[in-house]
């Protein structure tokens, strides 16, 4: 009898376990699509990260005005092209978006990851459609050739509502250094205290930057604390968050 009551005991003790886990995990734990692991999958090595959660300014007044203001704008027709093709539209479809500027010498290079309500396979037809693919470490990347500057851009789907895509050389690399652990800790940091904002702008600054600005002061003015201060100023956030309908 007893051997039974501690058999039972112990059956309750997983149960309750299996459910506090389950429920932190629910509740409290990085969903695979959340703001949070968005971030997380941001490359550390950025200059500067720009987050927008549009699906929470969607329910505000701003995006509504926009979009009455921009009712009787002409659509371009690559667009309409594109939307037509994959049932794709960034003002309905689009939830949230972060991009990672890395500044390398003069230029520059983005990686984005996008999350949203994909029709995937859709998405893959017009990318297939409209460039060339190949798979990498079971991952299937397109390459395009942007109309804008002629650069070329690489996407894929990291799942069926996550896409990355970046004008880098080799975007598995990006993806790959988004999910080692190194580097991300003084990101996430600062993305916590901006959590109430729907939309920021992160910028990791270097002694560069304050060197450049020194050396370009009105009128020729060089201040040694001028610098020493914007030297210090390592990091710079803008932050947006919408303060409700104004008469």
């Amino acid at each position: 009898m007893r051997g039974k009551k501690l058999i039972a005991a112990a059956a309750i003790a997983v149960v309750v376990l299996g459910w506090i886990y389950f429920t932190y995990a629910h509740w409290f734990g990085s969903t695979g699509n959340s703001r949070e692991s968005l971030l997380k999958a941001l490359p550390p090595d950025a200059s500067a990260v720009i987050y927008v959660d549009v699906a929470e300014l969607r329910q505000g007044a701003i995006l509504k005005n926009l979009a009455g203001w921009s009712a009787g704008a002409t659509v371009d027709p690559e667009y309409k092209q594109f939307v037509t093709e994959t049932g794709f539209d960034y003002e309905k479809d689009l939830n949230r978006l972060g991009i990672t500027i890395q500044n390398i010498g003069a230029a520059s290079r983005y990686f984005a990851l996008a999350d949203g309500k994909f029709d995937r396979k859709k998405i893959e037809g017009y990318l297939r459609k409209n460039g060339s693919s190949e798979t990498k470490n079971g991952r299937e990347v397109f390459h395009l050739t942007a109309s804008v500057q002629g650069r070329a851009v690489s996407a894929a789907f990291l799942s069926d509502e996550r896409i990355a895509f970046t004008d880098e050389a080799d975007l598995n690399a990006e993806i790959e250094s988004g999910r080692r652990e190194a580097g991300h800790a003084e990101w996430m940091e600062r993305f916590a205290r901006l959590a109430g904002s729907p939309t920021f702008a992160l910028i990791r600054q270097d002694a560069a930057i304050a060197a450049i600005l020194s050396a370009q002061a009105p009128g020729g003015i060089r201040s040694p604390q001028l610098m020493q201060l914007l030297d210090q100023l390592l990091w710079v956030s803008i932050a947006g968050k919408p303060d409700g309908p104004r008469e």
